[in-house]
């Protein structure tokens, strides 16, 4: 996974998600950073491509700076109708710190657990993210699991919130002109039992001397993807302080999330009067 300067954020604040302390043993400066999930969702997907929407997981990582390791805490997972909600722990799972992107990083072919029988699990990917402190106050930092279960269930955890911050150009398809924004928030909030998003924008300028707006756009098409999502949407009234505006219709509307790298979204405005892309870097969940 590769690093731009284009960001997405998602406010992360599982009372907060993160914390430090001094590690005990011989070395005292051992620090254990713990990172917690938002309130999200499984995304499970079964051995013939059946998608299914489990509600309520949270997860918990312990990573330990001195020795490279982490221990792992799965708290009401499912990974399929007839299962119960369940917890299990992994321990001494190697990690490696990405200097490119300020992450945390676990990717391993296979980790037990620490109970007798309980199950192996295969693949997994975790993603976490240094805390960044928001202009709002807010600390903002990131979680992203995902992992194959046995019985070859696909698993990915889906924050219900994402915010996003990136880099947003506009080109004015009047006359070829380009304009470009960091200001832009983007939010998305999931509804995974219909599989339908609203996004909002905040800050949004498409052109130089243009007034600042907020939008919001409802009735986004989700499509949950391995390690993601995508978002799709066209002919979109959006609303501007709940007000809507028929003159701002959005068209073509396409994001691709991918909830442990780079994303990316892109949107036609006004009819051909705006063409709009965003890039963003990493996710992260809000832990409302």
């Amino acid at each position: 996974m590769k690093r731009n300067s284009l960001f997405i954020w998602s406010v992360a604040l599982a009372t907060s998600g993160l914390f430090s302390s001094c590690g005990g043993g011989e070395d005292p400066q051992a620090k254990l950073i713990e990172a917690i999930t938002p309130s999200s969702f499984s995304y499970v997907v079964d051995s013939d491509g059946v998608g299914r929407v489990f509600a309520g997981p949270t997860y918990r990582i312990t990573f330990d700076d001195d020795k490279k390791t982490a221990s792992i805490s799965m708290e009401n997972v499912r990974w399929d109708d007839n299962m119960q909600p369940a917890s299990f722990g992994y321990s001494d799972v190697a990690w490696k710190f990405n200097p490119a992107n300020d992450a945390r990083v676990i990717d391993a072919d296979m980790v037990l657990p620490d109970a007798n029988g309980e199950p192996e699990i295969t693949d997994l990917d975790v993603v976490m993210y240094d805390p960044v402190e928001c202009g709002n106050g807010l600390l903002l930092t990131g979680l992203s699991v995902s992992y194959t279960a046995p019985g070859n269930y696909r698993v990915t955890n889906v924050p219900y919130r994402t915010i996003f911050i990136g880099s947003t150009e506009t080109v004015d398809g009047r006359d070829n002109t380009s304009f470009v924004s960091t200001d832009i928030i983007y939010s998305v909030d999931i509804d995974p039992n219909r599989l339908v998003a609203a996004m909002k924008m905040q800050n949004v300028a498409f052109a130089e001397g243009m007034p600042i707006i907020d939008m919001e756009l409802g009735q986004l098409t989700v499509i949950p993807v391995d390690g993601g999502y995508e978002l799709l949407g066209s002919d979109i009234v959006p609303s501007v302080s709940g007000t809507p505006y028929e003159q701002f219709k959005v068209t073509g509307l396409h994001m691709k999330v991918n909830l442990q790298g780079e994303s990316e979204l892109a949107f036609d405005c006004m009819g051909d009067a705006y063409h709009v892309t965003a890039y963003f870097e990493a996710t992260y969940g809000d832990g409302h």
